[in-house]
């Protein structure tokens, strides 16, 4: 607790009592689970990790994917097999 000096009307000095509430502990351990859970996410962008979570109605593909280049085909000549 702490105390304040508070003056009245007539300047005359009075104690208050301010009671003060601390945080407690559930603001640390929120920041901390969100510190581990973004260090999480950046070792997994660093060692490229990929999974896919699949069941029978379809699946969801998790990670970084790079992007995807497809080969330009030249067509054959005529008369080449």
């Amino acid at each position: 607790m702490a105390e304040v000096r508070e003056f009245d009307v007539v300047d005359r000095p009075r104690e208050v009592v301010v009671e003060r509430r601390g945080m407690g502990i559930l603001p640390a351990v929120l920041i901390f689970i969100l510190g581990a859970i973004a260090i999480a996410v950046v070792v997994m962008m660093v060692m490229d990790v990929h999974w896919t979570i699949s069941w029978p109605a379809g699946h969801v593909e998790l990670g970084l994917k790079p992007p995807v280049t497809t080969a330009a085909t030249t067509p054959a000549p005529n008369g080449a097999f």
